[in-house]
């Protein structure tokens, strides 16, 4: 009975010794995901929201504007439309001219002019070539910051919280101050990428960046390309801008970022070898 009882008290032992051991294995688990989570969760992605809190409606045209001082809106056509839609939006002499989904969802675009008064007007295709206009408002905004509007992705720049990228940029510039994480990711798109000729020569008039197949493929053209370098960025907080215009006479996108207040410029295009030495570059307009 002896022996018994001591086999017993042996076997308690074990069994408390071995709940010991997987309770800390899983605290360690635990522990580790939440710091995985927290590095990808560090990053200084800003996500944008269309809480409802400040809609307005005209026309066939919905807006949200609850959070214009963070340098963004949310647009969409309730209902959808069978035509073909265009957002215009205008601010001190500048137009800026976008596609509008014609399903009904929202979209993000971004009040890239700085702080004052947006005119936001919907167009709708009423054949061949001429549009309507059917609705509009006047919003006016105060940003909380006057780069706000390059901290979020938007239609341009689109990529959400499940893009590989953000995890990139983060594991990249981990520690780093803003210069040499800036650094990081030009000479990050510089090394890993490539120029996707073929899709120079195919792609359609009016298509949007590409931003998650490009990092998937490491391959893009030139808005491709901006963009992910843009996007990756962004996620760690540093205010970044995809620029459209002229690269002598070839229409070209490249980046403009702040980095320790400065304006630092960056053609990822060239750095991969798609684009022949430039003289001039001209700014058409900016996401």
């Amino acid at each position: 009975m002896n022996s018994l009882s001591s086999a017993i008290r042996k076997m308690k032992r074990h069994r408390h010794r071995l709940s010991l051991i997987l309770s800390g294995t899983l605290l360690c688990l635990l522990s580790w995901m939440h710091f995985r989570a927290g590095a990808v969760g560090s990053s200084e992605a800003r996500w944008p929201e269309a809480s409802g809190i400040d809609v307005q409606a005209n026309g066939k045209l919905q807006l949200d504007v609850s959070n214009k001082s963070e340098g963004y809106f949310y647009a969409g056509v309730p209902g959808g439309a069978s035509h073909r839609l265009k957002l215009r939006v205008e601010k001190d002499g500048m137009t800026l001219t976008y596609d509008l989904n014609t399903e009904g969802e929202y979209e993000i675009f971004p009040l890239q002019l700085g702080s004052g008064t947006y005119t936001i007007s919907l167009y709708e295709n009423v054949g061949g070539k001429k549009y309507a206009q059917q609705g509009g408002a006047t919003l006016y905004t105060e940003l909380s910051r006057e780069d706000v509007a390059f901290l979020y992705p938007n239609q341009y720049i689109n990529y959400n919280q499940y893009s590989l990228l953000i995890e990139k940029a983060a594991d990249l510039c981990d520690g780093l101050d803003e210069a040499s994480a800036y650094k990081m990711v030009c000479d990050f798109m510089a090394s890993e990428f490539v120029y996707d000729f073929v899709r120079a020569i195919t792609i359609s008039a009016g298509e949007l960046p590409d931003l998650d197949g490009c990092f998937d493929k490491r391959m893009g053209i030139c808005q491709d390309l901006s963009g992910v370098m843009v996007a990756m960025l962004r996620t760690i907080g540093i205010p970044g801008r995809m620029i459209i215009g002229y690269a002598d006479n070839n229409y070209h996108a490249w980046t403009q970022t702040y980095v320790n207040g400065e304006d630092q410029f960056f053609d990822p295009t060239a750095a991969v070898g798609g684009i022949s030495t430039i003289k001039d570059y001209s700014t058409e307009r900016y996401y």
